[in-house]
């Protein structure tokens, strides 16, 4: 049975919300066990993060077909899901670095007595 089956589709995007809102629970779950003071902001962000994560996985696992147990596809959608977060984290950290580098490549110091504008040439 292929993935992309016609009369399949709506159980893959049922499966696929089911594991969107439990991988959102996962993610909030994760939060609540971390004692570190958080913004609001920041636990919609890892959690819609999550949510989405999750249903991405659920529609890649069902898809696969590596995984045929319902339970043991529910377990490692949960464990992703609530990892999702140091994903995340790892991920920005990444692209920061990256940018930061490459913002010190296009930054030139000046030098010291440098002239801020240039010369006038007469002609």
């Amino acid at each position: 049975m292929s993935a992309f089956d016609a009369g399949s589709s709506t159980d893959y995007l049922r499966e696929g919300v089911v594991a969107s809102g439990l991988g959102g629970l996962a993610g909030f779950a994760r939060i609540l066990l971390d004692p570190e003071k958080v913004s609001p902001g920041w636990i919609v962000r890892r959690v819609l993060f999550a949510s989405i994560l999750g249903f991405f996985v659920s529609i890649g696992l069902e898809g696969s077909g590596y995984i045929t147990s319902p339970g043991l596809r529910g377990s490692v959608v949960g464990v992703i899901c609530l990892f999702g977060s140091e994903i995340l984290d790892a991920g920005t950290r990444w692209i920061r670095a990256r940018l930061s580098r490459e913002v010190e490549k296009v930054e030139k110091p000046r030098r010291k007595g440098a002239r801020k504008s240039p010369r006038k040439t007469r002609g």
